[in-house]
């Protein structure tokens, strides 16, 4: 991406989007409004756009990701068994 003068263009909709004093980027930016912004997060968000290459698999992160901690485990059940 190479700037002409002191814009580039929008990804979204490729107008010029101007930086503002000081070489400092405009509060959209790199988009030219809210809502080219959100049209892009849509398409993220849909799985329209997507970075190219093979899915990660989930118990790459590890093996209980959606569970507490094991210690977080250890007080629910002590204090289950503490009401009983």
């Amino acid at each position: 991406m190479t700037a002409s003068g002191t814009s580039l263009p929008c990804p979204t909709c490729a107008r010029p989007v101007a930086l503002t004093g000081a070489g400092m980027p405009a509060a959209t930016f790199p988009f030219c409004s809210s809502r080219c912004r959100l049209h892009d997060l849509a398409k993220w968000a849909d799985g329209t756009q997507v970075i190219p290459g093979q899915p990660v698999a989930y118990d790459a992160y590890g093996p209980d990701i959606d569970q507490p901690p094991d210690d977080a485990r250890a007080r629910s059940t002590t204090a289950d068994e503490s009401q009983e």
